[in-house]
């Protein structure tokens, strides 16, 4: 199950404590790097979706988000640091191979 959402609060899926799901949070650090994937988004998750029109929220998103992490943190949810695609990917698959031979 894949969950992309603005905001993430463990406490609201339940199925979150199954032994079969492998929970984790991605989030961008660096707020640079986040306005740039905001923008860019339209390339790649939300065709027809400009993301400029986004900019002005990104304080607020950014509050979200740290509540999220800290949500994330007090349940063991691992948080990976998206600043670049194919580091993430990677980390994530490492990640998620442990998990799934342990």
């Amino acid at each position: 199950m894949i969950v992309e959402t603005l905001y993430f609060i463990p406490d609201f899926l339940p199925a979150l404590s199954n032994p079969g799901v492998l929970p984790f949070y991605i989030q961008v650090s660096d707020p640079k790097r986040y306005e740039q994937m905001v923008l860019e988004r339209k390339d790649y998750t939300h065709p027809g979706q400009p993301g400029d029109r986004l900019l002005p929220h990104l304080d607020a998103y950014r509050f979200m988000a740290e509540y999220s992490i800290e949500a994330c943190k007090k349940k063991g949810i691992k948080v990976f640091d998206n600043t670049n695609y194919k580091d993430t990917l990677t980390e994530i698959s490492k990640f998620v191979e442990s998990k799934w031979h342990s």
